[in-house]
């Protein structure tokens, strides 16, 4: 992990959807979010943070994968949704 002043994902809890890391570009993601200190869930919880999504998956993918409804507030900044309760 990064030094303190480099851990920007501090405090961050990210989901990967796909939530895998058999993509190689995928896997680099996740690989940097987390020495950048961010922490990796592998199932969904309350504390999931943010969202990574690769590109090319449609927003009504991630809503069934969720299983949420549409009354969720889905923030896209730099290509990558997150969802704010």
């Amino acid at each position: 992990m990064q030094p303190g002043r480099w851990c920007i994902h501090a405090d961050r809890v990210v989901v990967f959807f796909p939530n895998n890391d058999i993509n190689k570009a995928r896997r680099m993601r996740i690989s940097k979010a987390v020495e950048y200190g961010a922490i990796w869930a592998q199932n969904w919880s309350d504390d999931v943070t943010h969202i990574i999504v690769d590109r090319g998956i449609q927003y009504k993918e991630l809503i069934k994968y969720l299983d949420i409804g549409l009354s969720v507030r889905l923030e896209i900044g730099s290509n990558r949704p997150r969802v704010r309760r």
